[in-house]
């Protein structure tokens, strides 16, 4: 059984996109139904990280918009664009290998 958890393991590993992140199902679909918009989050402990980094290096403070900017990393999230009917699904990964 440990055998299987870590075949299915690396089967989704190796389905990330290295560029993205995001499953290549919805990354490299051509799909129209898919949207992405980006969203943002805070890495708490890498915006310490680069905070101090500034201190050292340059010896003051860092501006507002260097703080904001410190830790914010971005992605995209895929979406069923609006104009389908309501529950339309994005595409699956059985899709995308029947696909190829």
């Amino acid at each position: 059984m440990d055998f299987k958890w870590l075949e299915a393991y690396q089967i989704t590993q190796d389905e990330i996109c290295p560029q993205c992140g995001n499953p290549i199902w919805l990354c490299r679909s051509t799909d129209d139904r898919i949207a992405w918009h980006e969203e943002t989050s805070v890495c708490q402990a890498t915006r310490q990280r680069e905070l101090k980094h500034w201190k050292d290096t340059h010896k003051k403070s860092p501006s507002k918009q260097d703080r904001e900017a410190a830790g914010r990393i971005s992605f995209m999230v895929p979406s069923v664009l609006g104009s389908y009917p309501e529950g339309t699904q994005l595409p699956t990964r059985e899709d995308y290998y029947r696909g190829r």
